[in-house]
């Protein structure tokens, strides 16, 4: 007959886990802190992220979707600009609107005077400005590129700031601050254990101790 094998009790919470990493009541109030805080923070970052949107429509740079352009720019004679377009340079260069590309400016709209531009579509990292211009006068002028129907001058004189990209920003460290501290507070969590499957572990420690 085999020998009768002593059952050992079953190691307790305090028991099985190391002094210096026992969990107490202010750890798990802690942590359910960071998790509403965290969770807070993220829908606040959505909510900021939805203005930023909306103040976008009302503005008119090149990069606002939907944006129009103003039908005249205030210009200073001799100051450099960039002109662009609500569509890419890409699309743009793949269409050929690129191609011999001529522009015009004017103070009333019906005389068109030739605008000398330096085109930058070739650098890559311009994603909306095409070309670069010399303002030839001062005042509130009207710039026009052939074959474009919007030409946008988003560093004009007159050329609002573009709030909608601070908002942003400011969701997005929002967002930064709120996603590391739910993800703390629900790996802080104490573990849930349910009375049924600490029920069925007691009886299949039953099982296994009977002697043989």
């Amino acid at each position: 007959m085999l020998p009768y094998r002593r059952r050992t009790p079953p190691l307790t919470d305090d028991q099985s886990i190391e002094p210096s990493r026992r969990r107490t009541p202010s750890d798990g109030r802690d942590a359910l802190v960071r998790l509403a805080v965290g969770a807070v923070l993220i829908l606040l970052a959505v909510l900021i992220y939805g203005l930023s949107r909306f103040l976008a429509s009302g503005q008119s740079h090149s990069y606002d979707a939907g944006a129009s352009p103003p039908a005249t720019v205030r210009l200073i004679a001799g100051k450099q600009y960039q002109l662009s377009s609500p569509v890419g340079v890409g699309t743009l260069r793949k269409r050929g609107q690129l191609d011999a590309l001529s522009c015009y400016w004017s103070t009333d709209g019906n005389v068109q005077n030739p605008l000398q531009i330096q085109q930058t579509s070739s650098d890559d990292r311009d994603l909306h400005t095409f070309a670069t211009v010399i303002a030839p006068s001062s005042g509130r002028l009207v710039i026009g590129c052939s074959g474009m129907a919007k030409v946008v001058v988003d560093d004009a004189e007159c050329s609002g700031r573009d709030v909608s990209a601070a908002v942003v920003l400011l969701s997005v460290l929002v967002g930064t601050v709120g996603v590391p501290l739910a993800v703390s507070g629900w790996y802080r969590l104490p573990p849930l254990v349910h009375h049924d499957d600490q029920a069925e572990d007691d009886d299949a420690d039953l099982f296994s101790d009977r002697p043989v």
